[in-house]
């Protein structure tokens, strides 16, 4: 039986959130974990957000990516 892909990607993926929850640390301290529920709830309603306007320039950028790969391969 071939192993999942997640087992691949999932190390660096761990590493890469251990470095941004290092990066968190010394910019903010644990200061997340004394703020009240209500507080963090409108934290993770704006990263939601956030994500949502961000799809909107990638959308975009693969618009643009798949209209060049057709002239690519047009020629």
């Amino acid at each position: 039986m071939t192993e999942p892909k997640y087992r691949e990607v999932f190390p660096e993926f761990i590493e890469t959130l251990r470095a941004r929850m290092e990066q968190g640390f010394k910019e903010y301290g644990d200061k997340s974990f004394e703020r009240s529920g209500v507080e963090l709830l409108e934290e993770i309603e704006q990263e939601v957000l956030d994500i949502c306007g961000w799809s909107v320039v990638v959308y975009n950028r693969i618009r643009k990516l798949k209209e060049l790969i057709r002239m690519v391969e047009n020629d």
